[in-house]
């Protein structure tokens, strides 16, 4: 496995293995399958009530920095402490969930990497969000894909991608005809 850093060409790699994991995904669609997700982004179960809605929640009531974020340009700073990230991929089996509030992949066991200072975040799953959770200045987009690594101790490192809508693409029209059948 070769490991890659952040930079070049991330998209293209991000979108290729997208299409791979979906290619060899196993789809599950059905009642069966379709789990109620108790929150919103908005209303009685938006944001400011999410750490009340069930005790796994409860760290949303004293988050500081949690979704959905707006991301102001002009407040970035770049932090030059921190390393690279560092992905090591390959081929893992995976299966499609619809759970009433996006599409998830779920993998099985793998050994794909990410690396993030040193600390390994095994890849878990996957999961898309339209609109978009998370802006920027003020700016949601068409669709946002969420990459969710957790390490050993518990912790999750997120990698968030923003989509704006192009031109449709045979492949996608393909996969979208998996999810309405």
């Amino acid at each position: 496995m070769a490991a890659a850093t952040m930079p070049a060409g991330f998209a293209i790699f991000v979108l290729a293995t997208t299409v791979l994991i979906i290619i060899h995904a196993s789809p599950i669609f059905g009642e069966e399958a379709i789990v109620q997700i108790p929150f919103s982004y908005m209303g009685a179960t938006g944001p400011s009530k999410w750490g009340s809605l069930k005790p796994g929640f409860s760290e949303c009531s004293t988050g500081k920095s949690q979704s959905p974020i707006d991301i102001p340009k002009g407040k970035v700073v770049l932090n030059k402490k921190l390393k690279p990230l560092t992905r090591e991929y390959s081929y893992i089996n995976a299966t499609f969930v619809n759970n009433g509030f996006n599409i998830e992949l779920r993998c099985g066991k793998n050994t794909n990497l990410l690396i993030s200072d040193g600390k390994a975040y095994i890849f878990s799953q996957l999961h898309w969000h339209s609109p978009s959770e998370h802006r920027i200045d003020g700016v949601q987009y068409d669709a946002e894909l969420h990459l969710v690594h957790i390490a050993d101790d518990g912790c999750i490192a997120v990698i968030g991608i923003l989509y704006h809508l192009g031109h449709p693409d045979p492949l996608i029209a393909k996969v979208s005809l998996l999810l309405q059948g």
